[in-house]
């Protein structure tokens, strides 16, 4: 048998591997990095090794029947599936609770708020800390203003954060620096968020806020799976679009057995100054009535501002600078988040 015909073998066996999902997610095993093998020998019998990363039975069991229909018309395939128990929950090195703020669509102003709700924690009385996940388009340093740290190891296995105004920082765009793009693959993206996650020096921290990536990927499953964290926020905005990326949000994290701390609004009104009346120039309600629907806590609406926005990109944390009703909201926000981690001053 020829090279190419081995070749195109392994291609059409491969098309029909990319219609099984990993359940709760639209993404195939494929993309998820699931085959470790496939190969032809010289009768053009192809063999297939499929390893799940996975403790649940139900979870291998549903891949497994899946990866067997869409081959099952083929004779001449042997398949090869088996369980790899490797997703075990490992505490975040901090002394303290960890929550992840999470967008299922970009656009809606999450890692905006992930600082600023670090800074609102801080300001209450907690050490809190920043870990940017967002691997392929970090910006907690532009919005904090550290692009310029360089990390360091002062034992050789872990990584000093930066630190700004008694907060500490971490992402993977102090190693990616300027318009330098993160091209990187499953394997490397994971390797990214254990080193960030479980190598940084949080020892201190109180409540280290995550902002992971929007969308449904692998950071978001590894960090299901392997880091204990203490729940989940929802950031939305009330447009229509971004309340259907919610929805799908809040059922992958309730399949993943994650718990929701609750749902956040961004941008949800705007109050004129001339008039002093709101208008809800994106639609009213929206995060509420979804988050009422899911049977999860709605913790606050964040008024839409444009210096919220022209701040985060000179470098300066709102929060801090700026009294009114958009601080006042984070405050309020944090007390909720900060109750619902059983965390008092």
């Amino acid at each position: 048998m020829t090279l190419q015909e081995k070749e195109k073998k392994i291609v059409e066996v491969i098309k029909e591997l990319k219609k099984v999902n990993y359940p709760g997610y639209s993404r195939d095993i494929v993309s998820f990095g699931f085959i470790k093998k496939i190969d032809v020998d010289e009768s053009g019998y192809v063999f297939v090794d499929i390893e799940v990363p996975t403790e649940k039975e139900d979870v291998f069991e549903s891949i497994r029947e899946k990866v067997y229909d869409v081959l099952k018309h083929r004779e001449d395939v042997e398949i090869s599936v088996r369980k790899r128990e490797i997703f075990k929950k490992n505490k975040i090195p901090i002394r303290g609770k960890s929550i992840a703020i999470y967008s299922t669509k970009g656009g809606v102003g999450k890692s905006t708020v992930a600082v600023n709700l670090a800074y609102s924690i801080k300001k209450i009385g907690f050490n809190t800390a920043v870990l940017d996940l967002d691997i392929h388009g970090p910006s907690v340093p532009r919005i904090t203003g550290t692009q310029d740290y360089e990390p360091y190891s002062p034992d050789g296995k872990n990584i000093s954060p930066a630190e700004k105004f008694g907060v500490k920082i971490m992402s993977i765009g102090y190693m990616a620096k300027g318009d330098t793009p993160v091209i990187w693959r499953g394997p490397m993206v994971m390797k990214a968020f254990r080193t960030l996650t479980f190598s940084t020096l949080w020892a201190d921290t109180d409540v280290l806020v995550m902002d992971l990536p929007p969308g449904s990927g692998d950071v978001q499953l590894s960090l299901a799976q392997e880091a204990d964290i203490s729940g989940m926020v929802m950031i939305t905005t009330p447009q229509e679009l971004a309340l259907e990326d919610l929805r799908r949000g809040i059922s992958m994290f309730k399949k993943l057995s994650v718990p929701i701390l609750g749902v956040i609004e961004n941008m949800s009104y705007f109050t004129c100054d001339s008039c002093g009346k709101r208008h809800y120039i994106f639609g009213k309600g929206g995060g509420r009535d979804v988050a009422k629907s899911y049977g999860i806590d709605f913790i606050g609406e964040i008024p839409f501002d444009p210096d919220l926005m022209k701040m985060s990109d000179e470098g300066r944390i709102y929060v801090l600078e700026k009294d009114g009703e958009v601080s006042e909201s984070f405050e309020s926000i944090s007390k909720k988040i900060l109750e619902k981690l059983s965390l008092r001053k």
